[in-house]
């Protein structure tokens, strides 16, 4: 028998107008439901006052919601559902080495070094999952790796991908770059100055339809510096 609710304590259906259409599309859905659910109930009392009050308050009620969530919505506000946890999110492939050593441990200490950069700007709530569980042998289960990337992508402010010169074959790291973007955070890409990028990251820095941008850099002191020189319009802010 299936859950008829999720973690958050709405109803299925509600948590995915939630996740799709964010607060406004949720207020939305409730002010007509209000609507509905009055002048339905409202039929029910015999007594004509007490049917007016309920259709009318019940109406006016779910009329203001409707209002505030269409207001919501083009204020663009979609993401506000969302509890912002992380001042940032860093990513960098990881797993995708497999026994390259030494170029685990180089994304290691570069996304180190680049945390370090960003605390320094002020960014002190800094997520990764690079410096979390450096070394293969303490990755979690695929499932829950997933699930807590998930959770620390909901809750992350802005996200910042490192690719190196050469992706490693087996890196999911986009993943958590595709969901960054569905998700709405404005994404930063430092990507090795003359390597291609992979194919849709290329076409997101180039959508106006997403905030995904990109810089390049030859070495860790470029990335400073470029975080130095724009501080949060580095993220678009």
């Amino acid at each position: 028998m299936s859950n008829d609710k999720e973690q958050g304590g709405l109803p299925y259906g509600l948590d995915n107008i939630l996740a799709n259409y964010g607060l406004g599309g949720l207020v939305i859905v409730l002010g007509i439901g209000l609507m509905g659910l009055s002048i339905y109930k409202g039929s029910s009392f015999t007594a004509q006052a007490t049917q007016l009050g309920v259709v009318v308050g019940g109406s006016l009620i779910g009329l203001a919601l409707t209002a505030v969530g269409v207001v919501l919505l083009r204020r663009g506000k979609t993401g506000s559902w969302r509890t912002l946890r992380h001042d940032v999110f860093i990513a960098a492939p990881m797993a995708g080495f497999g026994a390259d050593e030494a170029g685990r441990k180089a994304a290691v200490d570069i996304v180190n070094q680049t945390q370090a950069a960003l605390q320094r700007l002020g960014l002190q709530r800094v997520y990764t999952p690079v410096l979390a569980r450096p070394e293969a042998t303490k990755y979690e289960t695929p499932s829950t790796g997933f699930d807590v990337e998930w959770e620390a992508l909901r809750s992350a402010k802005r996200y910042l991908l490192i690719l190196p010169t050469i992706m490693p074959a087996g890196t999911s790291v986009l993943v958590t770059a595709g969901i960054a973007v569905a998700l709405g955070v404005p994404t930063v890409v430092f990507a090795r100055k003359g390597a291609p990028l992979p194919y849709l990251i290329q076409g997101a820095v180039e959508s106006k339809q997403v905030k995904v941008r990109l810089f390049e850099y030859l070495d860790f002191k470029e990335i400073e510096q470029t975080i130095i020189n724009d501080g949060l319009r580095l993220f678009g802010e």
